[in-house]
């Protein structure tokens, strides 16, 4: 049978056991009228033998999969607010690496993150934790964003390090729909019904010109992307401080290669 699967004769085969034994100084088979019967120093290295040959075809694998080039559309959201400037960079580092691969990147809230991930219309999302993220694969960013106001930078409340929550009553306010603002008001010790909601939003950064206009403040997660001083807008958190983390996020059991080999990047280059 050994003969057979190596393509060789019998004879050179029992050659080279013999070869081994001499070489080991002990005995590998006890020869038998009708076989042969490995000893325990064979059965030993037999077992050896096959971790050895296990471990060659795994390696053997891993590097044909580092040699095969990426390629294809990799489909990342960026919910509201949830760009990391680091990762942005480890993204784009990512990019040019693989040069064939494209990377398609749209905005959008979390409810339509969820369900653009269910769909297969995009391939992850990059947003915060919360009840629509209960069931999918998220790596964890270490980012933490606190919930709080944007206004003008002339406002009175602008001078302050933090807003009460109890001034917000008295406010006019751009306020969330859906998503985790929404669901980090209701835990706050106020009544959400009794706030002067003047407007609603999905994305914030569509409210930036309403903004610099208006005495409006918006209610949201602090951007990641210090784009509101050249609006002359400032960013100030509310007090009691609540927080929001940042993932990325796809759905659990997804095989796709080129998603895989995104994740490990970012999880290896961001040290998570």
């Amino acid at each position: 049978y050994a003969a057979n699967a190596l393509r060789v004769s019998q004879p050179a085969v029992s050659k080279q056991i013999r070869i081994i034994e001499d070489e080991l100084d002990v005995k590998l088979l006890i020869r038998k009228p009708h076989g042969i019967e490995l000893t325990i120093a064979g059965e030993e290295l037999r077992d050896k033998a096959e971790e050895i040959i296990a471990l060659i075809d795994n390696t053997t694998a891993k590097l044909k999969l580092h040699n095969d080039e990426l390629s294809g559309d990799l489909r990342l959201l960026i919910a509201s607010n949830g760009m990391i400037p680091t990762f942005a960079r480890k993204a784009a580092l990512f990019a040019v690496n693989n040069p064939k691969v494209r990377m398609n990147i749209c905005n959008g809230g979390l409810e339509i993150a969820r369900e653009m991930l269910e769909r297969g219309e995009i391939d992850m999302a990059l947003m915060f934790k919360c009840s629509f993220t209960y069931d999918l694969d998220c790596l964890d960013l270490h980012s933490r964003r606190p919930l709080g106001l944007i206004m003008r930078a002339n406002d009175a409340l602008a001078g302050m390090n933090y807003v009460s929550v109890s001034k917000l009553a008295g406010l006019n306010l751009i306020g969330p729909v859906e998503g985790i603002e929404f669901n980090i008001l209701r835990t706050l010790p106020i009544d959400y019904e009794s706030l002067k909601i003047v407007a609603t939003f999905d994305v914030p950064s569509d409210y930036v010109e309403v903004l610099r206009l208006t005495d409006y403040c918006l209610l949201c997660i602090q951007p990641s992307l210090n784009i509101l001083e050249s609006y002359g807008l400032v960013f100030r958190p509310i007090e009691p401080r609540i927080e929001a983390e940042v993932c990325l996020a796809r759905l659990r059991n997804n095989d796709n290669r080129l998603v895989e080999s995104f994740f490990d990047h970012i999880q290896t280059s961001m040290r998570l």
